[in-house]
């Protein structure tokens, strides 16, 4: 499946997402909302490029080091049809065909902290495109290790967008992870090799900051939003911009090396399937 999701995305370039793109459809001028096409198409990538809070909760202690490569691919509101009414991502993209799914690989760095503590950060690109992300986080995990019950952790985190000269895109992550590990066999302590299910509730408050000249925003009735804490943006337009989430996944571990696979909901935006290999340090 992931295979077949690779070759498709390979031969469905993201063009450069445009605002201008916009303004006509099949040749004739676009009636429909632009504030609503441009919200859809931002939320979707905020989802998409967000932090992936399905980690195992037991953290890696003060000594531990992890390092993953990890891959996702989000399901987004386009098609390879030109209908009518379009597709948000459709609309905003110049041949008026954008690709049906997001491709985003990453590498992930995670340091294990006294105190249950973990902080994390990542670097990735979006296929197929001019497009990167980054994001970083810090993990707390209150219950941790109790051989008759879940262990369970605390995230919050930031990703960010970069490579576009049409907006700025922000998003914060804050999650609940419960988790518990079992063994291949009877004795927890005494096998190498572990598996790990693990389910995540959480919310994401996100943010887009327009770059492109007043005129074409005054002509297009758009504006930024955010619905980020007040400390860290000012509060604007922030209807429908913190979609909740729910994701379920495990985890293998054999002695250092890790495989992972998790499936996300992100609520009226869109499902996000992800794999990571790593190793443990």
């Amino acid at each position: 499946m992931l295979l077949s999701l690779i070759l498709h995305t390979a031969h469905a370039a993201l063009d450069e997402l445009r605002f201008d793109a916009m303004l006509d459809w099949q040749n004739n001028p676009y009636s429909g909302s632009y504030q609503n096409a441009y919200i859809k198409v931002t939320q979707q990538l905020c989802a998409a490029m967000a932090n992936s809070a399905l980690t195992p909760p037991k953290t890696y202690g003060f000594q531990g080091i992890g390092v993953d490569l990890q891959q996702s691919f989000s399901f987004i509101d386009s098609s390879s049809e030109l209908k009518d009414p379009p597709s948000s991502w459709s609309l905003m993209t110049e041949d008026e065909a954008a690709q049906r799914h997001l491709w985003i690989p990453e590498i992930q760095l995670r340091k294990g902290l006294p105190f249950s503590m973990e902080v994390g950060s990542k670097i990735g690109y979006i296929g197929n495109s001019k497009l990167g992300t980054y994001g970083a986080w810090g993990r707390i995990t209150p219950l941790e290790g109790y051989k008759e019950g879940p262990d369970l952790s605390f995230q919050i985190g930031y990703s960010g967008l970069v490579g576009s000269d049409q907006f700025a895109l922000g998003v914060m992550d804050i999650g609940m992870v419960i988790g518990k590990t079992f063994a291949f066999g009877p004795y927890v302590d005494l096998k190498s090799a572990h598996v790990t299910p693990m389910l995540t509730f959480g919310q994401l408050k996100t943010k887009s900051l327009l770059r492109i000249d007043n005129e074409l925003q005054e002509t297009m009735n758009i504006e930024n939003y955010s619905s980020m804490p007040q400390f860290i943006s000012p509060k604007i337009n922030q209807e429908n911009t913190s979609p909740n989430y729910i994701a379920a996944g495990v985890q293998i571990l054999n002695n250092d090396f890790r495989f992972q696979l998790n499936y996300r909901n992100t609520f009226g935006t869109l499902t996000t399937l992800s794999s990571s290999i790593g190793f443990l340090y």
